[in-house]
């Protein structure tokens, strides 16, 4: 797929919430859309790739402050709802965004030095392609599945890459 085609913003929680809730939680029917305790955490980053033909929204994943510490790894931030529109999967749009947003986020939190996930363990492959290492045991999400803990340094970032 030609990336010149999406176009990835940092946006507010509520632009992230349809397609992670249709993706990540379908069976969540109380009429509200699917929102984690930190969404709205003054730290948090929401992004969202976005078709550059008619605005929509492709793809969404976000980072909160949410500290782990499991065999050894810890990390102070975690990528949560990582999701990829049902018609646009396997296009590459999911590692599209997920490599342009370690290199925001490492920007907007030089103080952090590593991101944490609770994988599905069908995506676990994924994330390793990443540059995540598992960590932990495989563990039960009511409605969501088997996960494993994926952990990852932040990219080092100059400081011209802030200008870019």
């Amino acid at each position: 797929m030609n990336f010149d085609d999406i176009d990835i913003r940092q946006v507010p929680v509520e632009q992230v919430l349809p397609l992670r809730t249709r993706v990540l939680r379908p069976n969540y029917d109380d009429g509200k859309w699917h929102r984690y305790h930190n969404d709205d955490h003054e730290q948090a980053l929401h992004f969202a790739a976005f078709h550059t033909d008619d605005d929509q929204i492709v793809a969404v994943i976000s980072y909160m402050p949410e500290p782990l510490s499991i065999d050894g790894e810890s990390a102070e931030l975690r990528l949560r709802g990582m999701a990829v529109h049902e018609t646009m999967r396997r296009r590459g749009i999911g590692s599209h965004l997920l490599s342009a947003t370690l290199t925001k986020v490492a920007l907007h939190h030089p103080q952090h030095s590593r991101v944490w996930a609770a994988a599905r363990t069908a995506a676990i492959e994924f994330y390793e392609q990443h540059g995540f290492r598992p960590v932990g045991d495989l563990f039960h999400i009511p409605d969501a599945g088997e996960h494993r803990r994926v952990v990852r340094d932040l990219p080092t970032v100059l400081a011209a890459d802030a200008h870019s």
